[in-house]
């Protein structure tokens, strides 16, 4: 799940910085913080996280 949640946010980054590179489009600066806050609160762990660690995963005492 953070993968795809990363990749969406570095897409999105990618969409305004081309955005605003082709077409000078001031408001293309809007999607910035918005991916930078997807980035913030991924890092963050408020994020639901994957599927836990079956039995067999975990170290034996």
């Amino acid at each position: 799940m953070h993968t795809k949640v990363r990749v969406a946010a570095i897409v999105v980054l990618l969409l305004a910085l081309g955005l605003f590179a082709v077409t000078e489009w001031l408001p293309a600066l809007l999607f910035l913080p918005a991916a930078a806050g997807v980035l913030l609160v991924n890092e963050s762990g408020m994020l639901t996280p994957g599927r836990p660690r079956s039995n067999r995963d975990r170290p034996r005492p």
